[in-house]
């Protein structure tokens, strides 16, 4: 799951995040990585109301080499104990999406107004594409 890009977090800048994030740990370990420091992204998802449904944060300070290369991904399977086959990565970015690509793990592109990235340039690299979490983890959850 992607994190609000500005400095003063609210419920709107990610639409439906709260409610997305306690679906998807209903049915999934949830993991979030992120090319922000673990501790600063742990303060924001607290803040948020979502850190107790996440298991595991990831962030630049956590490996060598950022998104979108493959190894914030898979540290964060290792910390969850998990297996790339049943794995998602959601995000905002393309380069949320390429990391997931190079993971190995299908990557699922959102379009929300937090978002970099337009749906165009996200179907370049995943062709499952919401227009915010929510839909994402509900297609998840139904499949």
């Amino acid at each position: 799951m992607s994190l609000p890009r500005s400095n003063s977090p609210s419920a709107s800048s990610l639409p439906f995040a709260k409610d997305a994030v306690g679906l998807a740990s209903s049915i999934a370990d949830v993991g979030v990585v992120t090319t922000k420091t673990s501790k600063f992204s742990e303060i924001l998802l607290e803040n948020l109301g979502v850190l107790n449904f996440i298991k595991v944060v990831v962030g630049r300070d956590d490996v060598l080499n950022p998104k979108p290369n493959a190894e914030p991904v898979n540290l964060a399977l290792a910390k969850l104990g998990k297996d790339k086959r049943n794995a998602f990565m959601i995000g905002d970015t393309q380069m949320d999406l390429m990391a997931a690509k190079n993971a190995g793990i299908k990557g699922i592109g959102l379009t929300c107004r937090c978002g970099y990235a337009d749906a165009q340039s996200l179907k370049e690299h995943s062709d499952l594409i919401f227009q915010n979490a929510y839909e994402a983890v509900k297609f998840l959850a139904s499949n």
